[in-house]
């Protein structure tokens, strides 16, 4: 499975060059940029991207919504750029934080079952929240699994946004092994995890019950949904800053 430990990595598979300033669109450097790149919207509010490299079709010519995983990359980057630098090892927050969001979601990753694994990560920040989700195929603990490059750079960025920022915010993880028996009805797992204080806690099995199981506008109990196990979460790492 590839690492995703480089924030220079941007969602076009190109790397910045150290030192070298962000290319105007539309300029000679422009044209390489992810952004204006086929299937990438050229800037804030352009055109929708194609659905090529993982990011959702939309009619052509059509602006990208607010929600687009485009824009929330962009919007996360750019909070991550504002928040200077990291107080241990003294690099960029935008690099720091995301190095120890990937090696969270790598940790993670690693030690599911095989199946098929859908993630969400929802930051809430005060003007609007930062959501980012993440399908995956794994064929064991610690294997590779069909990771898409572009979905794992967005939470990733939303994850880091979330233990830079400190503020509320949480990861969820609904698990579907391989095909059952042919005499058994097939099984999810669903576990889940909370941003406090800039660290990743997990959440026990009467927590996420309850999470999923309570009405969030009434706070009524819901029904839990059939055929689906509430699990306690592993605990990760602290994800603190290795320094220099």
């Amino acid at each position: 499975m590839r690492r995703y430990d480089d924030e220079a990595r941007r969602p076009g598979g190109r790397r910045r060059v150290p030192g070298r300033s962000r290319p105007r669109p539309g300029g000679r450097e422009g044209r390489e940029r992810p952004g204006a790149a086929p299937g990438w919207p050229g800037a804030r509010g352009g055109a929708a991207p194609a659905g090529v490299g993982g990011w959702p079709a939309l009619a052509d010519g059509a602006p990208a919504p607010a929600d687009h995983p485009w824009h929330t990359w962009e919007r996360g980057a750019a909070l991550l750029a504002g928040a200077g630098r990291c107080p241990r090892c003294r690099a960029p927050q935008r690099r720091c934080a995301f190095a120890r969001a990937a090696r969270l979601l790598t940790w993670i990753l690693d030690r599911i079952g095989a199946g098929d694994h859908h993630l969400v990560c929802s930051v809430a920040l005060p003007d609007a929240p930062l959501n980012a989700n993440l399908g995956v195929a794994t064929r064991g603990p610690g294997a590779s699994g069909a990771l898409p490059e572009h979905q794992a750079l967005v939470l990733c960025t939303v994850l880091a946004v979330g233990l830079v920022a400190g503020v509320p915010g949480g990861l969820v993880m609904r698990s579907e092994p391989g095909a059952p028996p042919p005499d058994e009805r097939p099984r999810q797992a669903v576990r889940g995890w909370r941003l406090a204080d800039g660290r990743l806690l997990p959440l026990g099995e009467a927590e996420v019950f309850a999470a999923y199981c309570t009405d969030p506008s009434t706070g009524d109990p819901l029904p839990p949904e059939p055929g689906v196990d509430y699990l306690a979460a592993p605990r990760p790492p602290r994800a603190e800053c290795q320094g220099r």
